[in-house]
């Protein structure tokens, strides 16, 4: 059932349907609460425009990709000290996406 739903809101971000997208991903978090379904949700949030709900569903998350959008949105919001820590939380880690992030 989780892989039907992740396709549902894949083929709703496919064709710009971002409510849509934006309903099934809060059903599939709820049901299947892990952060790669916790990115999915944020990703529908930010293309719709929403990005105060994707910076809040991003903050404890830990994969690059994650941070990498939790970053595009501390930008979008002003807080750039955020997004800097989110894309280098400490001195020896990677930046999420490589020379673009």
């Amino acid at each position: 059932m989780e892989e039907f739903l992740v396709g549902c809101v894949e083929e709703s971000l496919a064709q710009y349907l971002y409510p849509n997208a934006s309903f099934i991903a809060e059903r599939l978090y709820a049901e299947y609460p892990h952060e790669a379904n916790s990115h999915l949700l944020a990703t529908c949030y930010f293309r719709g425009g929403h990005d105060y709900r994707a910076y809040h569903t991003l903050k404890e998350c830990t994969l690059p990709q994650s941070r990498y959008l939790l970053a595009q949105c501390c930008y979008k919001l002003g807080k750039l000290v955020e997004a800097e820590q989110a894309l280098k939380p400490s001195p020896d880690s990677e930046i999420p996406n490589g020379a673009a992030g």
